[in-house]
């Protein structure tokens, strides 16, 4: 754990005097801002970035059960988002370089190791490290975005102008024909196009989305969610407060929804689980299920299936609103009957 606001180094180095002297080297430049923790081999060291919440690592590339840039990849694949310094001599300098070309901040040559190089060394690969990881989170938003957008233009050019076809092509026959099976037909596509937008504002609703997450009360939201319905429900288990925000609302509003319009259940049990760092949220209904060998697709964007099929967006609005909280939603079937989603979303403090 940290200690007192000061960052968390992990050395990872079997030699004991190199060890010792970058030990030296550290509390004699750094103010005492950095709590150095040692490993002497990779099994430690991973264990140590399993428990620790660190801040940076300085890595020798030759350790006892692993050598060269082996033991960067394996270090890299544990600790992606962390800043890795690679310690090396002379005659590898080669594999340092490569290690630093594949993700690793800087090396630096032991032999030329100074505690002010070693020092700033730290505090810039943390800054570099900070500021890749912001870029490297801002292109991830970007791109969902304009998927996102995609989806929106999609639905403007094609679903929706499908449907005022519908619509116009009714009354059109119906003009003709006074025969009223042509206006329900109408109404239909009307519905059709009241429900596309309301999907369209909830997409929306996720670009003007900022990153800002608060605790939510997951019983307030399904209650609320419920009350309209006139159907029956229940909750179990812990109350628990998710990080979420607004869209967490349509996340409960799609699941709910589905369950009564096109699972026909005429019951819906709510199961809250509270973990040390996250909260589960199982939701069963009582309809008449999802077929075996559509299960893979339901989350897929415009997948629709079934009768009462619709725009084939809820699902997809679900998935990615539980994505931008950094959560999971599983589907597995209810017994006897129906369906049950499981999300599992982060706690709040």
């Amino acid at each position: 754990m940290q200690q007192d606001n000061k960052l968390n180094v992990l050395l990872v180095e079997d030699n004991p005097g190199d060890a010792r002297l970058i030990k030296e080297m550290i509390n004699e430049s750094s103010r005492n801002s950095f709590n150095l923790i040692f490993a002497d081999n990779l099994s430690k060291a991973i264990e140590i970035m399993e428990k620790y919440n660190l801040d940076a690592v300085l890595l020798d590339l030759g350790l006892p059960e692993s050598k060269g840039f082996d033991t960067f990849s394996k270090v890299i694949k544990k600790i992606s988002t962390l800043p890795i310094i690679i310690l090396t001599g002379l005659d590898d300098e080669e594999t340092a370089i490569k290690a630093v070309r594949n993700g690793a901040q800087e090396y630096l040559v032991k032999g030329d190791i100074t505690g002010t190089l070693l020092t700033r060394s730290i505090y810039y690969a943390i800054e570099r490290k900070t500021t890749e990881n912001a870029l490297i989170e801002s292109k991830k938003k970007i791109d969902d975005l304009n998927e996102l957008l995609k989806v929106i233009n999609k639905i403007l050019r094609h679903d929706l102008l499908n449907h005022l076809s519908t619509v116009s092509m009714a009354l059109e026959i119906y003009e003709n024909k006074k025969d009223e099976k042509y206006i329900k037909s109408a109404f239909k596509g009307v519905h059709k196009g009241i429900d596309l937008i309301r999907q369209m504002r909830e997409l929306e609703s996720l670009i003007e989305a900022g990153a800002q997450l608060n605790p939510i009360d997951v019983r307030q939201v399904i209650e609320s969610t419920m009350a309209p319905t006139n159907i029956p429900y229940s909750i179990e288990g812990d109350n628990c407060k998710i990080l979420a925000d607004q869209a967490f609302n349509s996340v409960m509003n799609n699941l709910v929804g589905n369950a009564i319009k096109h699972g026909n259940t005429d019951k819906i049990d709510f199961r809250i689980v509270s973990n040390e760092n996250s909260c589960d949220i199982v939701i069963s209904d009582y309809g008449k299920g999802i077929p075996e060998e559509i299960k893979d697709r339901i989350f897929e964007e415009g997948f629709s299936h079934g009768e009462t099929r619709g725009s084939g967006l809820g699902l997809y609005i679900v998935k990615k609103v539980i994505e931008r909280y950094g959560g999971t939603i599983k589907l597995k079937d209810s017994k006897p009957r129906g369906t049950t989603f499981i999300i599992n979303l982060r706690k709040a403090n």
